[in-house]
């Protein structure tokens, strides 16, 4: 369940990246002089815009509700800590001496 809920997010997490790359920004900031012919030739005026807008708002929604469920999985059936074991010094046995005689 952890791992397919894990492939889920990163894959909606991909696309929320494009989808975000694909809409024009809002100021004049930007490579493109803040034009926005190019937009409005490929995807038909202001409506792909409403269109992407409202597909970013519900993926980043979808993305921040998965990451929430699963913080909330793992710490209920999880009951091992992540750092366990791994930074604990170890140190070599002392060696035993024989009583003298």
């Amino acid at each position: 369940m952890v791992t397919f809920l894990t492939i889920l997010l990163i894959f909606i997490a991909i696309i929320l990246g494009f989808m975000i790359l694909l809409q024009q920004g809002k100021g004049e900031i930007g490579l493109g002089g803040g034009g926005n012919r190019g937009s409005q030739l490929i995807f038909g005026g202001s409506s792909g815009e409403n269109f992407f807008e409202k597909l970013t708002w519900i993926l980043g929604a979808i993305f921040i509700g998965g990451c929430i469920l699963l913080t909330i999985y793992r710490s209920k059936y999880t009951s091992r800590s992540v750092l366990q074991g791994r930074y604990i010094a170890k140190t070599a046995p002392a060696k035993q001496q024989t009583p003298k005689k």
